[in-house]
């Protein structure tokens, strides 16, 4: 048997990709009351960004470092205004 691959790439788009329906079910983006765990804080602002990115998207952030709190103050002062991450 020979497809017209066309033809079948073309089915597929319209019946699974740009059906909203479907579309709907897959927000991969919703991290609104999930909880998320980084790994290190750090001092070059690498954890502070994600720690920002979720916070702001309402996530419960919960962040560990192996580095005392003196060591991370400057990274610890740049999240306090955020009420939704942990240490």
């Amino acid at each position: 048997m020979i497809y017209n691959f066309k033809v079948v790439l073309d089915k597929l788009e319209r019946d699974y990709i740009l059906r909203p329906k479907w579309r709907s079910t897959l927000n991969m983006f919703d991290y609104k009351n999930k909880k998320v765990l980084i790994f290190g804080l750090g001092l070059n602002e690498g954890g502070v960004g994600s720690a920002k990115f979720f916070a702001k998207q309402g996530t419960i952030v919960r962040i560990t470092d192996l580095k005392d709190g003196t060591t991370l103050e400057p990274s610890i002062n740049q999240l306090k205004d955020f009420t939704n991450i942990e240490y």
